[in-house]
């Protein structure tokens, strides 16, 4: 789920048949336990960047919960 389709244009083209309101609580419950996260749309680094980092970034999406992993990626890149 990258933002680009609505929950139930997932559904649709996945051919998945289950009522959207049940996904959308477990969505819901999925984001309260910090299972899954809402991502800023705010590009910090270039395409090529993330793939290089991908693992570091990752990495820190999973140490610093308040903080986008690409931001604190940046933040280090920016420490020169």
């Amino acid at each position: 789920m990258d933002g680009s389709l609505s929950l139930k244009d997932i559904l649709l083209e996945n051919k998945i048949l289950v009522d959207a309101k049940e996904i959308e609580h477990l969505v819901e419950y999925l984001l309260d336990k910090n299972v899954i996260k809402e991502v800023n749309s705010l590009t910090f680094i270039s395409e090529e960047d993330k793939q290089r980092y991908s693992r570091q970034i990752n990495y820190f999406d999973d140490l610093i919960p308040d903080q986008e992993g690409e931001l604190s990626q940046y933040k280090l890149m920016k420490k020169n």
